[in-house]
């Protein structure tokens, strides 16, 4: 009896662009095998054309035929922009040749190629008329091939800029300034987001969709329907996928029909729905010349909490102004409403006491007021792919935890 051992090649899926693939064979001297390659489609490979061609009838050429001395060794070239799986099949040529010294005459191993797939990165708020664009700043895009283990390192440093209007343009609250940056837990910032529709009203913990996918153990309900928050932080505990239902940690009134939107935060959580693998380094927010703007009043302000602007675009309620001579009292140097406007505006200061005086301004024309208001920043960003999807995915930066929109009143 002659004895072949196993094929020994890497099964690891093909690159989109192709590449080669090395195998041996080794087993009894004398005993014989024959090699084939073929896809799915039923193309088989051309050992001498070193190719797979479609259209080409079976024959000697796609059948290697090998008799074993020592070690054999070989390769099989794939072509690029491929989406199938390879079968690889040992066939040994004799009655009494076997493989791994069993009863085996075939032995195959499957090889997978696919497209190239992306990961958008996206700049994502639930104030998009805050921002000067939408999205806030542009996508980041990166491809690979699913199902290969790879490194690819992203970063990104994209300036978000507040609306340039009257009707948007009120700014952003202050951050806590760390020598000019502010550090963000990258794996609290970024989330996949799935919206399913309610399959039956339901006000238990128990909940009912039209579908379960992407969703795991630690996802959260964002919105019951629409813009509508749930009552309290409400999370998915269980999930049975063939009863397309999720158990929530709280129990939550739903409609019938409604579109509930569902995040889920955190490399964790993200790897499990999106199929992919990824980790976030620190989301970086970081002051720029334009952070802060500055004004100037437009005419003198005699006793009065109206301080009038040439331009007031880029404050907002609760910002707090500084500047020569302004009266802190009362919250004197605390916007109490904006009227907006790119040329001219003003704001109202103070604890809007009308029995109280303390807050009262006494101002000259053309003074220099400065705001800690944001009007502008740079989020930087850094991200590390270890494979990519098997379809095309889209990972959030959530500038809401960055960010919180400033009223006008």
């Amino acid at each position: 009896m002659a004895i072949i051992n196993e094929m020994q090649i890497n099964t690891e899926a093909v690159p989109s662009t192709g590449g080669t693939k090395y195998f041996s064979i080794t087993g009894d001297d004398d005993a014989q095998f024959m090699i084939q390659a073929v896809t799915s489609e039923g193309v088989f490979y051309n050992f001498t054309t070193k190719q797979f061609t479609a259209g080409e009838g079976f024959n000697s050429n796609h059948n290697k035929l090998v008799k074993l001395s020592g070690q054999y060794n070989s390769s099989i070239h794939f072509p690029s922009g491929a989406t199938t799986t390879y079968s690889i099949i040992l066939i040994t040529n004799g009655f009494d040749t076997t493989i791994n010294n069993d009863t085996r005459k075939v032995s195959v191993k499957k090889v997978t190629q696919s497209s190239e797939t992306t990961l958008t990165f996206a700049f994502a708020t639930d104030n998009p008329n805050k921002y000067s664009s939408s999205p806030a700043a542009a996508n980041v895009t990166s491809s690979g091939t699913p199902g290969v283990a790879t490194s690819v390192g992203v970063n990104n440093t994209s300036t978000v800029t507040n609306a340039d209007n009257d009707t948007h343009g009120s700014g952003f609250a202050t951050l806590k300034w760390d020598r000019d940056i502010v550090q963000y837990n990258g794996d609290n910032m970024w989330y996949c987001q799935k919206t399913a529709t309610v399959n039956g009203a339901s006000s238990s913990t128990v909940l009912t969709l039209d579908s379960v996918d992407e969703i795991a153990i630690g996802s959260q309900i964002t919105y019951i329907t629409g813009t509508t928050a749930p009552g309290a932080t409400t999370i998915v505990k269980g999930i049975d996928a063939d009863a397309k239902t999720v158990v929530l940690s709280r129990s939550q009134a739903f409609s019938d029909g409604a579109t509930v939107t569902i995040r889920s935060y955190g490399a964790s959580l993200i790897n499990s729905v999106a199929g992919t693998s990824v980790s976030f380094s620190a989301v970086v927010a970081i002051k720029t010349s334009g952070t802060n703007k500055t004004y100037t009043t437009n005419g003198a302000t005699n006793t009065s909490n109206t301080i009038n602007l040439n331009g007031s675009r880029g404050l907002g309620k609760s910002a707090i102004i500084s500047g020569t001579g302004i009266n802190r009292s009362n919250s004197g140097d605390v916007i109490h409403s904006v009227s907006l406007s790119a040329s001219g505006g003003s704001i109202v200061v103070g604890d809007n006491d009308a029995g109280t005086s303390g807050d009262l301004q006494t101002l000259p024309d053309n003074l220099t007021i400065n705001t800690d208001s944001i009007s502008t920043i740079d989020v930087h960003f850094r991200t590390e792919i270890n494979s990519y999807p098997s379809t095309n995915k889209t990972i959030n930066l959530d500038l809401d935890r960055i960010l919180t929109p400033l009223a006008t009143s």
